[in-house]
């Protein structure tokens, strides 16, 4: 590992933040200092409009350590994309500019970072033990609460705050999910998430300290495009399957589905030169059709029975005994309405009259 790499990097996305940015770098900076061996703080500007650029660019002249990624506006998620792909360290953490968290809080993240077995992901949440939210209105922590439990429900289950803008990856981390990253809106969190899940990496919350904004910039609008990307995050990746498992069941569910309907057409044009027993391929198709099925059937069974049927009408048929049973015919209780009792006089009347046995000879 080269020594000029750093220990972390700070990335943090910015729009139209030029009344801020400068009071975060500070502040980051003198938390940094206290904090970290060495850092860097990667801005990244997502087309700006106000004087961001240049405020940035005036903190960066004066510190090497403070570097500017500017572009056009293509949304925050793509802008963390491209900073974390561009970040040095061997930690890197995104952080939002209106410091929500105080950045003192930075240690909480560091303390689990710097142990043995230091998990992939470690994100700041507001509803860990330990955590705290000052000045949060009540409508935006129940949107956000409403919007947790469907996130827990859907994609990443067991997270208990998957939005707060506070989290920091390992170098392997950072470089296995954000390239997979496609959702550039407000529920680009999740899809992280619900990615590093899926690659089997080790996600730990932490609770921190959370000062609310009167000037937020989460809408009704854009938490309601959330909900859809939360649909659309689950829809994308419903065949994705980073270890495999999930490939080889689909692969086998398919080949099975295959060979059902591959035994019914040859059967259906008599290929298997009658294994079955002599059932016929429609009755066949039809019996394991997916109406029968539905219906609460069984058609396994159902086929036994006829087979059965048709088995006792040959051997009456050999024996000359023509008397017929009413299990499963076309007279019985069942299929015609009628009562056992007419059943049975009806088979008396149409009952053949038995041949009369031999003479015994003297």
């Amino acid at each position: 590992m080269p020594e000029s790499r750093p220990f972390l990097s700070v990335v943090v996305p910015v729009l139209n933040e030029a009344g801020c940015i400068a009071s975060f770098i500070d502040r980051m900076t003198a938390a940094l200092d206290t904090q970290v061996s060495s850092w860097e703080i990667v801005v990244v500007d997502d087309g700006s409009t106000d004087r961001t650029r240049v405020i940035v660019e005036a903190c960066a002249s004066g510190d090497p350590r403070v570097r500017l990624l500017a572009g056009a506006h293509r949304g925050k998620g793509a802008a963390l994309q491209r900073g974390m792909r561009e970040a040095l360290g061997e930690w890197r953490f995104m952080a939002d500019a209106d410091l929500a968290m105080p950045p003192e809080n930075l240690s909480r993240f560091l303390e689990l970072a710097r142990r043995d077995h230091a998990p992939a992901i470690i994100i700041g949440s507001r509803e860990a033990p330990g955590s705290q939210r000052i000045g949060e209105s009540l409508s935006r922590h129940a949107i956000g609460r409403v919007f947790n439990w469907i996130v827990r429900l859907l994609a990443v289950p067991g997270l208990k705050d998957t939005q707060c803008g506070f989290k920091m990856f390992s170098a392997a981390a950072a470089e296995s999910v954000f390239p997979r990253l496609t959702v550039s809106g407000f529920a680009f969190d999740v899809e992280l998430l619900f990615l590093a899940r899926r690659a089997g990496l080790e996600i730990r919350e932490v609770g921190i300290v959370w000062h609310g904004r009167g000037d937020s910039r989460v809408a009704f609008g854009r938490g309601a495009a959330a909900f859809l990307d939360i649909a659309r995050i689950r829809w994308r990746w419903r065949h994705e399957r980073v270890q495999g498992a999930g490939a080889r069941r689909s692969w086998t569910i398919l080949a099975l589905t295959a060979a059902v309907f591959a035994i019914g057409f040859l059967y259906r044009y008599n290929a298997l030169g009658g294994a079955l027993g002599g059932f016929d391929g429609d009755h066949f198709m039809y019996y394991i059709g997916a109406k029968q099925v539905l219906h609460g059937e069984r058609p396994i069974r159902r086929i036994r029975r006829i087979r059965r049927i048709r088995r006792m009408r040959r051997i009456r048929a050999a024996t000359g005994v023509t008397r017929p049973t009413t299990r499963g015919c076309c007279c019985s209780r069942r299929s015609s309405g009628r009562t056992p009792r007419s059943i049975r006089a009806m088979h008396r009347s149409r009952r053949a009259p038995r041949p009369s046995p031999p003479a015994v000879r003297p």
